[in-house]
């Protein structure tokens, strides 16, 4: 019988979702070390990992597995069984105690599906939990412990510091398990993991890549296209496997190496194998698939795999990371020159359809564009109010029913209209009504009458500072002042909750001058709420860029904000939204956004600054921006405009004479790329 851990809280705080033998199965075969002597599972929950290793098991491979779960533990003594050469430990993979029982000399292969814990959630864990999950400790225990690993040498030692050290606060808890992973493993051997797509293109996972790219040579990287084989998690997977090698000499340091990158649909499953309905009838359809990947084929709505250069890899990482603080601690060649981006990154379907097209690129923000992030309250349902009737100067508004509280008319100098969910907007590309009746408390210039008394007894030049907030708007503030912001005796009063009170600015007797402000006062709205485009963060189809028409609505952190901040910039808003709206834009999104559970596109801003762009001539721009303003228009023909958007940026590849064939092939990626996003 399969054993499984149901606790749906250790899941999420322990990062426990075990691996499966299908998934398994498919790593340890790809790994190739059927001569390991020494194999370790770290994280080894109810030993997945070990079943390819134990069915004719022999007593000269050793195998040691680390569980930090008691009740998992004996669900792993229990299926494990009991060999002389199988040394299992109950403890965390990250204490001193551990770590100091394990081999200094290393392990010819780390197999292992480390815990996917968001920091969010690690800082959130109950208080019977090791201490070890915090992120402090896991880094200040992995420094004191490099002395026991014989697997680097004093320089390894030295970088390997500098990296624990770097280790972001925002990583998930797969990311120190990298590091931990690297240590564990000889030179010569391996490691093969399950890992969170995120480390492929999320910024704090940058120093786990270029861990790869210098201790290491891929092998394989494996993606699960529609997110199948971990129905429960909200992340795609990777399985990745690497050989250990002598430490390159620079990030770049590469010559024609190369590594297979596959994905596999869901279609291409049974319920024992990951690829078994590829290969039917097979005795071992893993070794199978593997023997085809290596030859780059590809069986359309199945599997497909490609060759990618290790050196490709390599150099679009130090585009990536030339801005990272720590990068400069690591690399020689290090300089403060601004690298030109050389196309989009190496595993790119966008990158196999342009070729070997000689084009400049750039980022946004190399042409003037500026990206952030829309408003966010801290305290949205106090903030955000939604109106019912509505005169030139009045609004009926009406608060959040968890407040209670009686709808009251008030002036409409006191709030701003606001974009706040998707739901809100219409198929059009611009933004010029919305359904929503939303608005947003905008208080900057105004206080309660009692905060106008005290600033006023601070400094009486404070006087005229503040113009009094009226009945019955006061009275919401005052009432809203006293909730909390749940129903827990824990919970904050909205006013202490930590996204608000940095509102709060207190009268300095040293600083009697500055004026003090108020918890229900929001800071001074800038042009990143105000943009001239958005793009939602969270997308279920096809991600839309829309204009904010004369910057009319502010808008809220559901969307990315954008505009152009440089005078100079060869761009205005009419190309740019014809730019972002292209097939191109739309595809390289998707390759560069993450795919959710659910099977939508998470598209932050970070993610958004690290799509290069064909760089434009004035003709083609020019033309963007009369191709803009039809899109903009209500009731556009928008298919037959998007066309003649598609044709200016095959224009800037110099396809001219296959331009059909280049759009539908650039429309297949995209359909691709959607499908992968859908779980079947």
């Amino acid at each position: 019988m399969e054993v499984t851990q149901t606790k749906i809280s250790n899941k999420k705080e322990l990062g426990q979702y075990f691996s499966g033998r299908s998934v398994a199965c498919l790593l340890s075969v790809l790994a190739k070390c059927t001569n390991a002597k020494n194999i370790i599972d770290p994280m080894c929950g109810i030993g997945d990992m070990f079943l390819n290793y134990i069915k004719d098991y022999e007593s000269s491979t050793n195998l040691t597995g680390v569980e930090i779960d008691s009740d998992v533990y004996e669900n792993l003594q229990r299926r494990i069984g009991n060999f002389p050469s199988i040394h299992l430990l109950n403890g965390n993979a990250f204490s001193t105690e551990i770590l100091k029982q394990l081999l200094p000399q290393g392990y010819d292969l780390v197999i292992t599906n480390p815990p996917y814990v968001r920091y969010q959630t690690i800082n959130k864990i109950e208080q019977g939990y090791p201490s070890t999950l915090n992120i402090n400790e896991i880094r200040s225990n992995l420094i004191e412990c490099l002395s026991h690993f014989e697997t680097i040498d004093n320089a390894d030692k030295d970088y390997f510091k500098l990296i624990i050290s770097n280790l972001s606060g925002l990583s998930d808890l797969a990311v120190p398990s990298w590091i931990l992973c690297a240590l564990l493993v000889k030179e010569g051997g391996k490691i093969a993991m399950v890992v969170p797509e995120t480390w492929l293109n999320r910024d704090y996972a940058l120093i786990v890549k270029y861990l790869l790219s210098r201790w290491f040579k891929i092998e394989y990287i494996i993606e699960d296209a529609n997110s199948a084989w971990f129905q429960p998690a909200q992340v795609k997977t990777t399985l990745i496997v690497a050989e250990r090698i002598k430490r390159k000499k620079s990030l770049t340091s590469w010559d024609d190496e190369k590594f297979i990158y596959a994905a596999t649909y869901s279609k291409a499953m049974t319920a024992n194998s990951l690829v078994g309905n590829i290969f039917s009838g097979s005795i071992s359809p893993e070794l199978d698939f593997i023997k085809a990947i290596d030859n780059e084929v590809t069986v359309k709505g199945l599997f497909e795999s490609k060759s990618v250069s290790i050196k490709n890899f390599a150099n679009d990482l130090k585009f990536s990371i030339t801005t990272q603080k720590w990068y400069k601690l690591f690399e020689e060649d290090c300089t403060a020159k601004k690298l030109v981006s050389n196309g989009m990154k190496s595993s790119s379907s966008l990158r196999d359809w342009y070729g070997d097209v000689k084009i400049s690129f750039c980022h946004l923000q190399d042409i003037g564009v500026a990206i952030s992030q829309g408003l966010r309250t801290g305290a949205n349902d106090f903030f955000y109010l939604n109106y019912k009737l509505a005169t030139n100067k009045e609004i009926l508004v009406a608060p959040h029913k968890r407040f209670n509280l009686l709808p009251f008319n008030i002036n409409r100098k006191y709030f701003r209209e606001v974009v706040r969910k998707q739901s809100e907007l219409d198929n059009n590309f611009t933004v010029n009504e919305v359904k929503s009746d939303g608005v947003v408390l905008s208080l900057q210039s105004f206080a309660l009458p009692e905060d106008i008394s005290f600033v006023v007894k601070c400094n009486t030049a404070f006087d005229n500072k503040y113009d009094e907030i009226p009945e019955p708007l006061a009275n919401y503030i005052r009432k809203v002042s006293t909730f909390k912001n749940g129903n827990k005796t824990t919970d904050k009063l909205i006013p202490d909750l930590s996204a608000v009170k940095p509102n709060i600015k207190k009268w300095n007797e040293k600083k009697p001058n500055e004026i003090p402000r108020f918890w229900y006062s929001l800071p001074e709205f800038t042009k990143r709420h105000f943009p001239d485009l958005f793009i939602p963060r969270v997308n279920t189809g096809t991600v839309k860029t829309r204009l904010n028409n004369e910057s009319k609505y502010l808008i809220d952190a559901n969307f990315s904000s954008l505009w152009i901040s440089d005078e100079m910039s060869p761009h205005n808003n009419f190309s740019l939204l014809a730019l972002l709206n292209s097939t191109w834009a739309t595809v390289a999104m998707e390759e560069y956004g993450t795919v959710m559970g659910g099977g939508a596109l998470k598209l932050e801003a970070t993610q958004l600054k690290k799509i290069p762009f064909p760089m434009l001539n004035p003709a083609l721009i020019s033309r963007l921006t009369i191709l803009g303003e039809k899109l903009s228009a209500p009731d556009v023909n928008t298919e037959r405009v998007l066309f003649e958007i598609d044709s200016v940026i095959l224009n800037a590849f110099g396809f001219g004479t296959n331009v059909l064939q280049k759009l539908n092939d650039l429309s297949v990626i995209k359909q691709n790329l959607l499908k992968k996003r859908i779980r079947k």
